[in-house]
């Protein structure tokens, strides 16, 4: 039996057996085997965003707003999530700035990760191109 965190390839197998326990997350069970690549890919968003604003940090709420901006439309307990796993890999920092107020900051680490100098399981490893290339400001 396969685990569900891992890659499906079998789509019908993924949303059948797994549709229970992804209901009770909010998940749509038939996207799972997606997610591997969608949490990739915002957690590079991440880095990328921090690495462009000044200071290398900002607070939960721009965060948000910024990855939905980008396509990665998450609830706030998946972005807390990514957020707590990215500061146990040491490539984000995270503190509270009041009782409804996080403020993450890039690290060294995180900077080498998000520069592609640096590959930890769990991030997408950006293209050459991107590294130098990504305008977050041009969305807006």
């Amino acid at each position: 039996m396969k685990k569900n965190n891992e890659l499906c390839s079998d789509i019908e197998y993924c949303t059948q057996s797994n549709t229970e326990a992804m209901t009770s997350l909010g998940d749509d069970p038939r996207q799972h085997f997606l997610t591997p690549i969608l949490q990739e890919d915002r957690r590079l968003m991440t880095l990328f965003f921090l690495m462009k604003v000044g200071g290398y940090q900002t607070n939960d709420h721009v965060l948000y707003d910024a990855l939905e901006l980008i396509g990665h439309c998450v609830s706030w307990d998946i972005l807390h999530s990514e957020l707590a796993w990215l500061d146990q890999q040491g490539i984000v920092r995270l503190r509270d700035a009041d009782s409804d107020i996080k403020v993450i900051e890039l690290t060294r680490s995180g900077m080498d990760v998000a520069k592609g100098r640096k590959l930890i399981d769990g991030v997408r490893r950006p293209h050459p191109e991107e590294v130098n290339n990504w305008k977050f400001d041009e969305l807006a």
